[in-house]
Parts: structure tokens; sequence; C-alpha cells
């Protein structure tokens, strides 16, 4: 029986894990299974970091994994996105190719093709996928009035705080012409300015 390393797996995890190899008649010992297991979060974050790969279909992305199929007179076929490429029979091709091998010409991809990424649970329609993804772009952005409005709002701020700015700097200018006041000035000040009333 292997011993717990009090450093490394607190002792009733390693109590809990002994139970559950013993109860399931696991062939591995303790510090096997715990090997195991950090092998398989070190490689579960591996993947998370690992760059994605999909096919870009206009605006739609398509990740690796993604499921692609087309009825037609009661035949359903089959693609997938491999790495960067969508597969259909063998062979790299683009959805337009694959709805016209599969259905014939004069087909609409965008509404003939339905779509299963590795997150969904449901196929859904193509051109379904292609309107979300538009109606969030146009919801994000604003309308040509919107974008006007709000650069007439920041125009008229940064008018406002430039002319406070101004108004600042000229009432310290007028401050700084004139620093003593009449009661603080020298006598020759007031004998100059007394002789220019005369």
């Amino acid at each position: 029986m292997d011993k717990p390393n009090r450093d490394l797996v607190p002792y009733a995890t390693y109590s809990r894990l002994l139970k559950f190899l013993h109860a399931s008649d696991s062939p591995l010992c303790a510090s096997e299974a715990v090997t195991r297991a950090v092998q398989l979060w070190i490689n579960s974050r591996q993947r998370v970091v690992a760059p994605v790969t999909g096919y870009q279909w206009k605006c739609l992305f398509l990740p690796s994994g993604t499921r692609l199929r087309v009825h037609c007179m009661g035949q359903v076929s089959y693609g997938e996105v491999i790495g960067d490429e969508l597969v259909f029979r063998g062979r790299a091709v683009s959805p337009r190719q694959m709805v016209t091998a599969a259905a014939g010409e004069a087909r609409n991809a965008w509404r003939d093709l339905w779509v299963r990424r590795p997150q969904d649970c449901d196929w859904t329609q193509a051109d379904k996928l292609r309107r979300a993804l538009s109606a969030d772009s146009k919801a994000a952005q604003p309308s040509p009035a919107e974008a006007i409005q709000l650069a007439a709002r920041s125009m008229s701020e940064a008018l406002q705080t430039a002319l406070l700015l101004v108004d600042q700097s000229r009432r310290q200018a007028e401050r700084q012409v004139e620093r003593r006041v009449a009661k603080h000035r020298r006598r020759d000040d007031q004998l100059e300015s007394e002789w220019l009333e005369d």
C-alpha cells in the first residue's frame, strides 16, 4: 500500500482515492492514479492554450470538429471540419461545393447546410447562425445617426473643457498683472500713480 505524500495530496483526498480504487477493483496503485490524473489535468490545460483551428466561412467560424450535414431526397450527407479544412467524401471542399456535390446545382449552402459545432448539442441551420452573428454585430455598432450624435456630444464636451481652460488662464493672467493691493504698495508706486492722475 502506498503512503501518502502529505506535501502533495491532503490525507482526506488520498484516503478517498484509496477507497475508490479498492471499490472499483482498479489495477492502479494510488501513486499511478495520481500521476495519471495530473497528466490529464496538464493535457486539458494545454488544449485550452493551444491555438484554435477551424474553417472560416465568410463571417461564420467553424472550429475543428464541427460537423455539417445536408438533406436531399431522403439522403443525409455529412462533412466535417478537420484542422483548417472542410472535408466531404475524403476531399477538402467549400460549403458550396459540399452542397453541390450532395444535392446538385441551384442550391443555397446557407439554407441547406446544418451545423453542429463541438460545443453545440443540436444541429442549427447555417443561415440562422449567420443571422445571429449579423444581429450581434449590428447591436454592437451604433447607427450612422447615433455615431454622429456621439461625435457631436464628444466635440461639445471637448469645446466646453477648452473654454474652461481658456477662462481659467485668462483669470490667472489678470491676477498676475497687479499682484499688490493698494495698501501694500510701496510709497514710490503710489507717488507715480498719483503723478499720472495729475
